[in-house]
């Protein structure tokens, strides 16, 4: 975490300043239903790839600017 870091939502910045303003983390993915399509979307994200059929849901990270990067890769991996 970058502590010198300039913050740029004058509205939560403002937020911080009261003693009585608690700052936590978003927790949705914590629901029934989030898991479950958390679940369903890994597994068959394993199917597509045992089958070696294009990922809707590939992620993929760029060694160089050190990011994530959605979409569909145009290189197959061959196992």
């Amino acid at each position: 975490m970058n502590l010198e870091k300039v913050m740029e939502d004058d509205v939560l910045a403002r937020l911080l300043t009261f003693n009585n303003v608690i700052v936590t983390s978003h927790q949705a993915f914590l629901t029934e239903e989030a898991l479950n399509n958390i679940v369903e979307t890994t597994l068959n994200n394993i199917l597509t790839f045992c089958k070696k059929e294009d990922l809707v849901n590939e992620v993929w990270y760029d060694t160089e600017t050190k990011k994530n990067s959605g979409g569909i890769k145009t290189k197959k991996i061959i196992i």
